[in-house]
């Protein structure tokens, strides 16, 4: 009798495992073969296992398949591969794919506070930020030459993983970033403090502030009764933490990558210089003075815009999206149907390192978006996001990007040396790893070498 108790039991985890890893043949959608490989258990218990790279090989197996069922431990998971039907599917914003995680409920009201933070990042308020950004920039300029005193080798990585993407750690003598949020909002508020940034239009937000463009842009806050107030400090706090950790780390990766991929090949390398210094003696006045940059002028730079986006082509800092399916979706011209409560996933760098979806997919070429506005490889483009989860900070992200090359380039002769054990990593956006990093060989720019910035 005792005996029949473990092979009931086993028997059951059998039947439950086997139910689960035969979801998507039971219901029609071509699958991987399941099984369970001694390279995978060894990567697994080395820490190896790279949960992207695993995504990029089940794509490639797929072969000519639009869509293709894998197994995420125990969770089936349906891979989008036709760039199409992704769109079809998570574009529509409060369809049966919609994101959650950015919903808020107010009383009766549901709030999507990525739809409604769209106004933060118009082109109006970017301007009015681009002095801040600006000083920012100067800073790691001013970085740099510190570091050369001491040495002509320099790990850019870290330069601007610190200039771009550094935030407060908890500690004994830091403040974690809530606690600083939360004085700042408060400081806000009170109209003690006024700063065209990212900050003040999310106190705006709070406070239902209109954010809207018109003719003259207002960065004062009108405080309400905290009733009346859209989001709790406690939970703007929490929002504004999440956003910038994911935007200031995806900024940082994407310039590194830009920079990195710039380096090596030196046509690209010299046409953005020549670039760069054709902006810089656009602004230069009779006595041979330079202007202050503007916003206009580095949004001028189209063959560096080119760089950036076939930077997150290649590298893009959300390598896939995934989305639950709220409500049974039946997939257009085909028989099958998702079914609620299961998990599609769109791997994003798979399909745009895809050769059908752009040509030489592993070369990197910013003539593929250099003046172009429409086409195959503006419509297969998805390294902003699709629908709910595109990102809207997008143009601020360009623009700070734009000005650390454009500082760099300006100030600084650098050469990348080469490492053949470079790997890019996903850790969770793309890392350069390897001994020395981006190790660059830097040589300050002569006063009368190039149009310094």
């Amino acid at each position: 009798m005792w005996l029949l108790l473990p092979i009931l039991f086993y028997s059951v985890i059998f039947l439950y495992v086997r139910h689960v890893y035969t979801h998507w043949i039971r219901n029609g959608f071509p699958a991987e073969r399941t099984g369970l490989h001694w390279q995978f258990l060894k990567q697994v218990y080395s820490r190896e296992f790279q949960h992207v790279n695993a995504i990029n090989e089940a794509y490639k197996a797929a072969g000519d398949r639009s869509m293709y069922g894998v197994y995420f431990f125990f969770r089936p998971t349906l891979l989008l591969r036709d760039v199409s039907l992704a769109r079809d599917i998570l574009e529509p914003i409060y369809g049966h794919f919609e994101d959650k995680r950015w919903n808020y409920i107010q009383g009766y009201r549901k709030i999507n506070l990525l739809e409604k933070l769209g106004p933060i990042f118009s082109i109006q308020r970017i301007e009015g930020m681009f002095r801040n950004v600006e000083k920012v920039a100067d800073h790691m300029v001013k970085q740099v030459d510190t570091i050369l005193l001491g040495k002509e080798r320099i790990d850019m990585q870290i330069i601007l993983r610190t200039t771009l993407s550094h935030l407060p750690k908890k500690s004994s003598l830091t403040y974690r970033l809530r606690d600083i949020i939360k004085d700042t909002v408060r400081r806000r508020e009170d109209g003690s403090i006024i700063r065209k940034d990212i900050i003040q239009l999310l106190v705006k937000f709070r406070n239902g502030n209109n954010l809207v463009n018109n003719s003259k842009l207002n960065w004062h806050v009108e405080n309400v009764y905290e009733h009346e107030k859209l989001l709790s400090v406690k939970k703007l706090s929490k929002f504004t933490e999440r956003f910038l950790n994911i935007g200031y780390e995806a900024t940082a990766s994407t310039a590194t990558l830009t920079l990195y991929e710039i380096l090596q090949s030196p046509s690209i390398h010299r046409k953005l210089l020549e670039e760069v210094r054709q902006m810089a003696g656009a602004t230069k006045n009779a006595d041979n003075t330079i202007n202050k940059l503007t916003y206009a002028d580095i949004d001028s730079l189209k063959y560096l815009s080119a760089c950036i986006q076939e930077t997150i082509r290649k590298y893009p800092s959300v390598p896939y999206i995934e989305r639950v399916c709220r409500k049974n979706y039946p997939v257009a011209n085909s028989r099958v149907i998702i079914s609620e409560g299961r998990t599609i996933m769109v791997p994003i760098m798979a399909m745009q390192r895809d050769e059908r979806n752009f040509k030489d997919p592993d070369y990197y070429r910013p003539e593929r978006f250099y003046n172009v506005t429409q086409g195959q490889d503006v419509h297969n483009f998805m390294g902003y996001g699709l629908g709910s989860s595109i990102c809207v900070a997008r143009n601020f992200s360009t623009l700070v990007i734009k000005l650390a090359l454009v500082k760099l380039l300006s100030n600084f002769d650098m050469e990348y040396i080469a490492d053949k054990d470079v790997e890019i990593l996903y850790n969770p956006s793309p890392v350069i790893k390897c001994k020395d990093g981006l190790s660059l060989k830097v040589r300050k720019f002569k006063n009368d070498a190039t149009c310094k910035i």
